[in-house]
C-alpha cells in the first residue's frame, strides 16, 4: 500500500540526501506502508539521464529491528554483494 497524502512527507534532510546521491531533483516520494521494522518510500528523481525510480528504506529507531545486528548498513552490504 502506498500513501499519497500531503501530510506524509519525506524529511528535508533525507530529501537533500536523495537528490545529492541520485544526482537529480526529487519529483515525488511516496511512503509505502507494510513492514513494521523500517520506513519505506518509493522515490522518483529527475536526472540528466532521464527519470529514475528508486526505493528507500530508512531506520527510524522504533521498529522491532532497531538496535539489533540487522542494520540498514548490513542489508545494503548484502544487496551490493548480490
Amino acid at each position: 500500500m502506498v500513501l499519497d497524502h500531503a501530510d506524509i512527507q519525506l524529511p528535508e534532510s533525507i530529501r537533500q540526501w536523495v537528490e545529492a546521491s541520485a544526482g537529480g531533483r526529487l519529483r515525488q516520494a511516496r511512503r509505502v506502508i507494510g513492514g513494521q521494522s523500517r520506513e519505506a518510500w518509493t522515490i522518483d528523481v529527475d536526472t540528466d539521464h532521464g527519470p529514475a525510480e528508486l526505493f528507500l528504506r530508512r531506520e527510524v529507531g522504533y521498529g522491532p529491528m532497531s538496535g539489533s545486528i540487522y542494520t540498514i548498513g548490513r542489508e545494503a552490504r548484502i544487496y551490493r554483494a548480490l
